[in-house]
């Protein structure tokens, strides 16, 4: 009998839950919108747990939860790198980990995050590891006012 790796088993998990913040929300109900997006509310088939994600626009790859921004190109050539400005900020360089280049997640969080909702848009470039050039341009506006729906009774 095999045993499978502790660190395999990490990778899983975490890759598990990563999935899982990018969940397809389509029967999901929406419980707020403001702007651009909506908060849909979902429970856990497994157990019952209720969680709230942001979206934009409706798309499902460009999710927002606690403290966390996601932009999913998993579908559109992975991640390699990538280069984000928050409003007329200087141009960041983002380096994505093994586990975000593995899934094709960019993933903003800590006071990157925090500046995203008080912002009014971000750009993102990300070189995908088949070396094309995807560019999104996210209006922010109604963001800060739907994060407390986020973090509120409504997603307990």
């Amino acid at each position: 009998m095999r045993l499978i790796s502790p660190c395999l088993v990490i990778l899983i998990t975490i890759f598990a839950y990563e999935q899982e913040s990018l969940a397809d929300l389509t029967d999901a109900p929406v419980i707020s919108k403001s702007g651009h997006w909506s908060v849909r509310k979902e429970k856990d088939f497994m157990t019952d747990e209720t969680s709230c994600v942001a979206l934009y626009k409706d798309r499902f790859d460009i999710q927002l939860n606690l403290g966390r921004f996601f932009l999913d190109m998993s579908g559109k050539g992975g991640v390699k790198g990538f280069e984000y400005r928050i409003d007329e900020q200087n141009p960041q360089i983002g380096i994505p980990d093994k586990l975000h280049k593995e899934t094709g997640i960019v993933e903003l969080d800590g006071s990157n995050f925090q500046q995203l909702l008080s912002a009014k848009r971000i750009r993102i470039q990300v070189l995908t590891v088949l070396g094309d050039i995807v560019e999104e341009d996210i209006d922010l506006t109604g963001l800060a006012e739907i994060y407390p729906t986020l973090t509120g009774s409504m997603c307990e």
